[in-house]
């Protein structure tokens, strides 16, 4: 059989949606084809991809025949961090960030929307301590309000699909200095230097849904110590993007993380400030949920 190549902008994936994206599909054997795109992601080898079956004359390829990679596993390879999937959990199509690949078809994701509307939420009503790892003392996460919100108030709003594909997580607070240099290691935020409390950790335990932590971020924007003020990629314009935001806003949005240094107080992140910064925890503030999700047991498209 010849060689022969063909443009295509759709490759059917994961269960018949559709990814949008230009992709070479060049035919190297009878039944095997190699797929390479344009975008920065790994691309299956020959033994990887056995067989995939062209099904009509419109570019579209059935994956279904593709012996050694599920339709998923190939549709993940297309799922980069920071991608935005439209998925419809609750009964409306909304949008999440993708914060990670966790492994498989299963990925950690920011809600792109604020899933408690205008209605502000507490980190704790009455001011709810803990003692963390290190004998420090800080606002205790497990069962706080923030915590029963997401984990149990919006949890109880999805589908009972949505709720078998969530991977549950396993969480273990941290604590910050926020606008102080005490902790290590130290990270510039913005202007602002955010520095970690090492050592100073807390057990919540096992989650469906949670308020993200400092670190998540640290982990997302690939902030190092290393990074100065004039080139740390925790800045104002990316700090906003991975929450849906294209400008200054006056909204604020609470983690999980306690502060180091008041032991009243939480730690907040400011769509206008884009640093993290601490607050009482009986403040009234919005939350933007995290959770992990199975893709092979849900459907989506990527935006």
């Amino acid at each position: 059989m010849a060689k022969t190549e063909t443009n295509v902008t759709n490759l059917k994936i994961n269960r018949g949606t559709y990814a949008n994206i230009q992709a070479n599909i060049s035919s190297i054997g009878e039944n095997e084809l190699i797929i390479t795109t344009d975008k920065n992601i790994p691309v299956p080898t020959q033994q990887d991809v056995d067989k995939i079956v062209r099904v009509d004359n419109t570019g579209e390829y059935d994956l279904d025949d593709c012996e050694s990679m599920t339709e998923d596993e190939i549709a993940m390879m297309f799922i980069e961090k920071g991608s935005i999937l439209t998925m419809n959990l609750d009964g409306t199509d909304r949008q999440y960030r993708v914060l990670k690949k966790v492994g498989g078809t299963v990925v950690e994701v920011l809600t792109q929307f604020d899933p408690f509307g205008s209605t502000a939420i507490k980190y704790n009503t009455t001011s709810t301590t803990a003692i963390f790892s290190d004998g420090s003392e800080g606002q205790k996460y497990e069962n706080s309000d923030l915590d029963t919100a997401v984990n149990v108030t919006w949890y109880n709003t999805l589908t009972s699909t949505a709720k078998e594909a969530i991977v549950d997580k396993n969480i273990i607070q941290d604590m910050w200095y926020t606008n102080d240099a005490s902790g290590n290691p130290d990270y510039r935020t913005v202007s602002r230097i955010t520095s970690k409390k090492d050592g100073a950790t807390l057990t919540v335990g096992s989650r469906h849904i949670y308020a993200p932590s400092i670190q998540d971020f640290i982990d997302y924007l690939e902030v190092t110590p290393e990074m100065t003020t004039s080139n740390t990629t925790w800045t104002a314009d990316s700090l906003r993007a991975a929450f849906g935001y294209s400008e200054s806003s006056a909204y604020q949005y609470w983690f999980s993380s306690a502060h180091a240094s008041a032991v009243i107080s939480s730690i907040y992140i400011g769509m206008n400030t884009c640093y993290p910064d601490d607050a009482n925890a009986t403040a009234n503030m919005r939350v933007r949920p995290a959770f992990q999700i199975d893709l092979s047991k849900i459907q989506y498209t990527e935006v």
